[in-house]
């Protein structure tokens, strides 16, 4: 029976010197989910970044876009036989951006659509009259 008391206490010395490395192990991966928790907010903030640079290409392309519109209304309104469906203007302005409007319906209303462009940022207008 002494002996295996011995035993039993070589044995528990054995499991508490094996320990030190369990700490190593929860230590790493504790740094681990901390460093994915990190790089997943930074990459969370550069998206964001990246948005809110591209609100200030938002104006310009609305507004090239309008002008698109205005375009085809001048048309309608300045050329004779005025505008048909199909009717497209492409234009490069001088600011940078550019504008696609085109002629969607004529009857009973005029629908005129205009997708302006500035620096890869897309804005669209849709007028009916």
């Amino acid at each position: 029976m002494f002996k295996n008391k011995k035993q039993n206490k070589k044995t528990f010395v054995f499991f508490a010197e094996n320990e030190s490395g369990v700490s190593l192990i929860f230590t790493v991966l504790f740094l681990a989910m901390v460093l994915s928790t990190g790089l997943g907010i930074a990459n969370l903030m550069l998206k964001e970044i990246k948005i809110s640079s591209n609100i200030g290409y938002s104006v310009p392309a609305f507004y090239a876009a309008e002008a698109g519109i205005e375009k085809i209304l001048y048309i309608d309104r300045k050329v004779d036989g005025g505008i048909s469906i199909g009717d497209n203007k492409n234009e490069d302005l001088s600011t940078g951006s550019k504008f696609e409007a085109e002629v969607i319906q004529v009857n009973p209303e005029i629908i005129i659509k205009s997708v302006g462009t500035y620096n890869g940022v897309k804005r669209g207008v849709e007028v009916s009259y």
